[in-house]
């Protein structure tokens, strides 16, 4: 398994922290990279749907897998029933918490789609659901909604990439920036053997 801490990943800026104290490992960039390439070679317009998903304090979910599993699920019926091509990363962390928390980047064809605001709010109501039970109701706020700096002070949800906008090549390596972070060795868990991953992505022929 290889990483990189500096320097660039296919011409891209990579996130490797401000003092590059981060290693990021090239497999799960050059998943994210063949996906994003993908997308916006098929597809005029493109959003990006970054999501960190966090189960409750209180809660201790032994298979954070499976509530992952269902929500990838869930979540892509409600895309498919939209009509919505579209690709995926996710990647499972542990940092100071008892319990593991997933971050995911949606890579969507925006073709009829200006607004990410139905997207996040379905993907809120799914993953609330998931970690609710008969006496409790699990927060909206479980699932957070990441914000790019795409101008300056301007932080926005709404990340798209058009291919025919005139500086294409730099937006997609801005965004290509954004979702690198999600590469981080820091804080990865991995459990050989065992049946429990740290990292997946959707099925793309083209991209493997």
């Amino acid at each position: 398994m290889g990483t990189v801490n500096a320097g660039t990943y296919h011409g891209c800026g990579v996130n490797c922290g401000s003092r590059n104290q981060f290693y990021l490992r090239e497999d799960i960039l050059e998943s994210i990279y063949a996906r994003l390439r993908f997308m916006t070679g098929s597809y005029q317009r493109v959003m990006l749907l970054r999501y960190d998903l966090r189960f409750p304090a209180h809660f201790r979910f032994e298979n954070g897998e499976e509530s992952l599993k269902r929500f990838m699920n869930f979540f892509s019926i409600f895309l498919k029933r939209k009509g919505v091509a579209y690709q995926y990363v996710w990647v499972r962390e542990r940092n100071h918490s008892d319990n593991v928390h997933y971050h995911c980047v949606f890579f969507i064809d925006a073709s009829w789609h200006v607004r990410s605001d139905k997207f996040n709010q379905e993907a809120q109501n799914i993953w609330s659901r998931i970690c609710s039970d008969a006496s409790y109701c699990a927060p909206r706020s479980l699932l957070h909604v990441c914000e790019m700096n795409q101008f300056e002070d301007l932080f926005t949800r709404h990340v798209m990439l058009a291919r025919d906008e005139p500086f294409f090549e730099d937006a997609f390596s801005d965004c290509f920036y954004w979702v690198s972070y999600l590469a981080k060795v820091n804080t990865k868990i991995e459990n050989p053997g065992r049946g429990s991953r740290g990292w997946g992505c959707s099925k793309c022929d083209t991209c493997d």
